[in-house]
């Protein structure tokens, strides 16, 4: 296996300069550079990459942070991550947080030094510590740290929410928000967006949100239990599209139907029901691909550049009008 001295002895110059080469650092001039580059190609020499990570102090490595990496609402969000990482020098570490105590010892783990820059999405909270992420390169999908900077790919969850709930109030009165539970961002809006649509048009009496969760399951346990109290709104917004079929379950067990006699909404995109038994969700289509690569690239700038201005990058909402909010 051929070593830097090897290179050095090919290319007629000394082991300093081709290290220089190797770390892109100034004072190789182009007649050495070219040498260096034939001997490195003609041997096969492959760079010590932990060395190099050693004297430029990067790992070239980012973290990204999620409340989980088995759901296939976040596959695309990969998928636009790895393609804004791609013609970089960069990969990427996933990491799934799927409490609130693992996302936060993760986030402190790895915003210390053990990579050049984290990503943070997803809808469980984390909070900064004395010594995490100040001054480093940190970029945040819908979500909110205090204290700390950071880069932001946004995405207008409120307006969202407010089309929704404007949707269904054309034909509908009795119209219920299923929140995420979650003090996130992302919940909050959507719960605000909610919140204005029902106020304009009847009033604050006229606000019902019921604190549910983000899965199917917690879909399915609320509804439920307003069933079971001779409750059932004649429509639902929900917190996620898994809380809607959650939500269309409980409804099919109970003999009522989506949307005759409950109309349903969720937030996803994932309008294709899961059981052939369910209409298609009427949904809020969320840019996970785009989201993701925004969201890698605002990450590559600030780690080539710390001194940059922070950046937004804000994504509007596109419904998803289907079966589940037709009369």
């Amino acid at each position: 296996m051929a070593t830097i001295k090897d290179v050095a002895k090919k290319a007629g110059v000394s082991i300093t300069l081709v290290s220089r080469y190797i770390n892109a650092r100034k004072g190789v001039g182009a007649e050495s550079a070219k040498r260096i580059a034939a001997a490195i190609e003609e041997l096969g020499y492959q760079p010590n990459t932990l060395a190099r990570s050693l004297v430029q102090g990067r790992t070239r490595t980012v973290a990204v942070l999620m409340d989980t990496l088995c759901s296939e609402s976040y596959f695309p969000f990969i998928e636009g991550i790895e393609e804004g990482l791609a013609e970089s020098e960069y990969s990427a570490v996933f990491l799934s947080g799927s409490t609130v105590a693992l996302k936060q010892r993760y986030f402190d783990e790895f915003s210390v030094g053990r990579v050049d820059g984290m990503i943070v999405s997803g809808a469980l909270p984390v909070e900064s510590s004395q010594h995490s992420a100040k001054g480093r390169a940190l970029t945040l999908v819908d979500n909110r740290i205090p204290g700390l900077e950071a880069d932001i790919v946004y995405f207008d969850n409120r307006q969202g929410a407010y089309l929704l709930t404007r949707h269904m109030l054309r034909t509908r009165q009795w119209v219920c928000h299923f929140s995420g539970g979650e003090r996130t961002l992302a919940a909050f809006e959507r719960e605000q967006g909610y919140r204005q649509a029902m106020v304009e048009s009847q009033g604050e009496d006229h606000v019902h949100i019921v604190e549910c969760g983000l899965d199917k399951k917690d879909g399915f346990d609320t509804m439920k239990r307003l069933l079971g109290k001779d409750l059932c709104p004649e429509a639902v917004l929900c917190s996620t599209d898994e809380v809607a079929f959650g939500v269309m379950q409980a409804l099919l067990e109970h003999g009522k139907r989506v949307p005759e006699h409950v109309f349903l909404a969720g937030f996803g995109g994932s309008s294709d029901p899961l059981d052939p038994r369910y209409p298609t969700l009427t949904t809020v289509a969320l840019p996970m691909h785009e989201m993701g690569r925004d969201a890698a690239q605002l990450l590559l700038a600030r780690i080539a550049n710390p001194e940059l201005p922070m950046q937004v990058r804000e994504h509007m909402p596109r419904l998803l009008l289907k079966r589940s909010t037709r009369n």
